[in-house]
């Protein structure tokens, strides 16, 4: 629970260890500036 990765999936981010507590708003990639999101597979997501 402490992976954070991009939203879109042809991004190059690599997954990262992130422990920032975000209240404000939500993280955008570096990269690309879609949305971050945990690096885990949620209920319902096809497993790649």
């Amino acid at each position: 629970m402490n992976r954070t990765r991009c939203s879109n999936v042809d991004c190059d981010l690599t997954p990262y260890q992130d422990t920032t507590v975000y209240t404000e708003q939500l993280p955008r990639c570096p990269l690309c500036d879609v949305p971050l999101r945990l690096d885990e597979v949620l209920f319902g997501q096809p497993i790649p």
